[in-house]
């Protein structure tokens, strides 16, 4: 299947912490990352806000895990179910933000 029209609009890497991250679209429902591989997958079998959405929720787990903040709670091979703990203070939800906000930057989802 094509990839709808707005996927030419929508970034094809973005820079997290240092890192260079791929960013990849299918036809598929959902969205991943890889942080060995650097790379972003989004599924674009939805609209353009939702596959939007999706690409900013990675982009901000892929900062949560290049910092040490995402752990996994218990079982690791459970991770895609839930299974996993986001722990931060107030001054590293501070840092996740900043860094957040030039990653969105840089890829140009935020001016």
């Amino acid at each position: 299947m094509k990839l709808p029209a707005w996927t030419k609009y929508l970034p094809k890497k973005v820079t997290i912490c240092g890192r260079t991250y791929k960013i990849a679209y299918n036809m598929l429902d959902g969205a991943s990352f890889g942080c060995r591989r650097c790379k972003i997958l989004v599924g674009c079998d939805t609209t353009r806000d939702v596959a939007v959405e999706a690409l900013i929720h990675e982009i901000s787990e892929v900062v949560h895990c290049e910092l040490g903040f995402r752990t996994h709670a218990g079982n690791a091979g459970n991770a895609e179910n839930g299974d996993m703990v986001f722990v931060l203070d107030h001054q590293k939800f501070n840092q996740h933000n900043m860094l957040m906000v030039a990653a969105l930057k840089d890829c140009g989802l935020l001016k």
